[in-house]
């Protein structure tokens, strides 16, 4: 308090405070226990006084020994006495401003900043449970009013030396029981205090895209290290990371940049990398709640939400027989999905139109388990099997979602079960059929059929997986079957006008011929040589006449089982039916 009230007064000459500063620095500060009301004065050097006494005190702080310090002020506070635990709380908020405000000092950390360096170091290993809110949030303050944005970017930046202390100091690694109101409001500080400043770099077209994956990554880790032990705080901590997407300047392609980001590291659980937690907890269904709570862009939504949904069913065990599943009210690892997902109605439109464009069939696939229920006719129903109709025709199918296409094809010829189930006339649900057969077998040729090429048979090859288009074959061949030419519909087992069969009088249907011999062509192709025992079944489940449409959701789980047993997302496809 001397040195503060005299001799550091504004108007001692520079050459008389270097000598005060040249005795006092060989003082044994490692054994003062500074009181609350000096390490006030300490902060109070930064304003009002010469600029050498705040560059002496970057030489003097990291000499106390504030471990020493903060155990003398702990057995005071554990004392009993609420006095001393206030005072407890006070040092803990001004020890963390004054390091945040000594490490934002360029000269200050030009002439200390190993020595800085090592006094945070050694200060992320303190115990900040004495350190409240207010503190905290202290120095957050201090940072958006005096750092520049553009160092968040920089991870050898003065503010990532700050930050490593705050996420110390925010106690991100506590435990759950731990937790409690005041440590999530430090932690929601820090993380929108990163958002916000990657938000504000995102509108300086001088920063490269290039710069946004390692900030991004690092607040992603941080705030995975403190769902690893306490999901329950995602609501709260997710959002922030979120807006980055809404809030970013969208002219500078560094939306695509982040978003892609986001979408990697949410894709990649077994991402090795320092910063996250070993191993990394699957968050996939608190991300698709955060996102829709969050997110505007209905781009942006749909590849967050097909992404999460891809990794969720990733996380689970593989494919079982029907009979294994403990439980089918859990629809097969669909409804923890249909809980999180919660569109709000003005994206609705644009949010659908956008997953079609996008080929996102797990996030169709899961609108359509919400919209289903809500029909109250089978007038309703007709007009939703005719919407995925359309859809089918106008989605690309890729490599990358080639299999979850089947949730679409199938849930058409449910509905259109459940239309004949309750007797609507086969001239209303026969042409779905007749439409959606070609589709699928279109998507089964081993080139592509497209375009003039296409149809002189010089396409490109298929880049889509043999398994998907044996599926597609097989598909195609059995539903051609059940919908000979007339419009009438089998039915019925042994039901009349099989194309497979000879019947004297008849012709055999060409087409399907056509179909049929495609299918069991596959099993002498070298290309589907590990599938080969597929094609005999199925070729044989096709020609039995005892099977009729109304055996479809069977035959789909055949194919299933025989082909996509690592695809838990297809596994909602064999609940309810008969193994």
């Amino acid at each position: 308090q001397h040195y503060d009230r005299t001799l550091a007064s504004t108007g001692t000459p520079t050459y008389v405070l270097m000598m005060y500063h040249s005795r006092l620095i060989s003082m044994p500060w490692a054994q003062w226990v500074p009181t609350l009301q000096a390490v006030q004065s300490m902060m109070e050097l930064k304003n009002d006084h010469p600029r050498e006494c705040f560059i002496f005190l970057g030489h003097l702080t990291p000499l106390i020994q504030w471990q020493r310090v903060i155990e003398k002020y702990e057995a005071a506070s554990n004392s009993g006495l609420t006095s001393q635990s206030s005072l407890s709380c006070h040092l803990h908020g001004n020890l963390l401003m004054l390091i945040t405000m000594l490490c934002s000092d360029p000269t200050v950390l030009k002439e200390q900043g190993a020595n800085l360096a090592s006094l945070v170091s050694d200060a992320r290993r303190f115990c900040w449970n004495r350190l409240g809110v207010s503190g905290f949030q202290t120095a957050i303050q201090f940072l958006i009013d005096m750092s520049a944005p553009a160092a968040i970017l920089n991870k050898t930046s003065y503010l990532h030396l700050i930050l490593q202390l705050l996420f110390a100091a925010g106690e991100f690694k506590m435990s759950s029981s731990e937790s409690n109101e005041e440590v999530l409001e430090k932690r929601l500080a820090y993380v929108t205090f990163i958002s916000n400043h990657i938000i504000n770099c995102t509108h300086q077209p001088q920063l490269g895209s290039h710069l946004y994956p390692p900030i991004i990554t690092m607040l992603l880790a941080h705030i995975e290290t403190t769902l690893s032990k306490d999901e329950s705080q995602s609501g709260v901590l997710l959002p922030p990371l979120f807006n980055i997407l809404d809030a970013c300047a969208s002219n500078l392609g560094v939306c695509a940049v982040v978003l892609q980001t986001l979408l990697d590291l949410l894709s990649n659980q077994d991402k090795v990398d320092p910063e996250f937690p070993s191993p990394r907890p699957v968050l996939s269904l608190s991300h698709i709640v955060a996102a829709c709570k969050t997110l505007a862009k209905p781009h942006d939504l749909v590849q967050i939400i097909e992404c999460c949904i891809v990794q969720h069913f990733t996380s689970l065990s593989a494919l079982p027989t029907p009979a294994q599943w403990p439980d089918p009210s859990t629809a097969a690892g669909w409804s923890p999905v249909l809980e999180c997902v919660s569109i709000r109605d003005q994206l609705k439109s644009d949010y659908v139109r956008t997953a079609v464009q996008e080929g996102a069939l797990l996030a169709l696939y899961a609108d359509l388990l919400q919209r289903l229920p809500l029909c109250q006719s089978l007038l309703q129903e007709l007009s939703i099997a005719n919407t995925i109709l359309d859809w089918a025709s106008r989605i690309t199918i890729t490599p990358e979602n080639d299999y979850k296409i089947i949730l679409l094809w199938v849930k058409l010829l449910e509905l259109v079960l459940r239309q004949i189930s309750y007797g609507t006339p086969h001239a209303s649900v026969a042409p779905l059929l007749s439409s959606l057969t070609p589709l699928i077998f279109r998507a089964s040729e081993d080139k592509a059929s497209d375009g003039l090429l296409g149809a002189l048979g010089l396409g490109k090859k298929s880049q889509l997986s043999t398994r998907f288009r044996l599926f597609s074959r097989a598909l195609s061949a059995f539903l051609i079957c059940q919908v000979p030419p007339g419009g009438s519909i089998r039915t019925m087992p042994l039901a009349p006008c099989h194309p497979l069969v000879k019947v004297p009088g008849q012709t055999a249907g060409a087409e399907a011929q056509k179909y049929f011999s495609k299918l069991e062509a596959l099993g002498k192709s070298r290309a589907y040589e590990t599938l080969h025992h597929v094609v005999p079944e199925a070729s044989s489940f096709i020609s039995n006449t005892q099977n009729c449409v109304m055996d479809t959701p069977r035959f789909v789980a055949q194919l299933v089982q025989a082909l996509f047993a690592g695809d838990t997302s297809l596994a909602i496809l064999l609940l309810g039916v008969p193994s």
